[in-house]
């Protein structure tokens, strides 16, 4: 059996990978800019929580409440700091699905937004085309 494709096939789909994330992350804030629902949400709860192994990162799960559809509802954010119990975000709250949120700020901060999702996107294209040509190489 060949294995000369196992590493470049593992490349190509890590590439797609990040060209995914990219075009879904603009597409969220798309969809949230034009269709969320704004409202304010309190913080009630925080988290806070290590990932990784040998290098590890501190983030904070935050819990929110908020008024949707004239109910109150939870829902939870990721930060890599943490606020208070009691402090208050700017959210858009989906109308189809109440839970699904995203801040404000995310919103209002279009260029660094989607400076990064173009990161992941050029990232993927470029990982994509890498692999392509190591297996076009592997065959000359």
């Amino acid at each position: 059996m060949d294995y000369t494709y196992i590493g470049p096939l593992i490349i190509f789909v890590a590439g797609v990978w990040f060209f995914v994330i990219g075009v879904n992350n603009f597409r969220q804030r798309k969809f949230f800019a034009k269709n969320g629902i704004h409202t304010k949400a309190t913080v009630i709860d925080v988290i806070k929580r290590i990932k990784g192994g040998k290098h590890k990162r501190t983030y904070y799960v935050h819990t929110l409440e908020y008024r949707a559809d004239d109910a109150c509802t939870t829902s939870e954010i990721n930060e890599s700091f943490p606020h208070d119990v009691g402090y208050e975000y700017d959210i858009l709250y989906s109308p189809d699905n109440p839970k699904k949120i995203m801040t404000a700020e995310r919103i209002d901060n279009v260029v660094r937004e989607n400076v990064k999702d173009a990161l992941y996107v050029v990232t993927g294209v470029i990982i994509v085309i890498v692999s392509a040509i190591f297996v076009y190489l592997n065959h000359i």
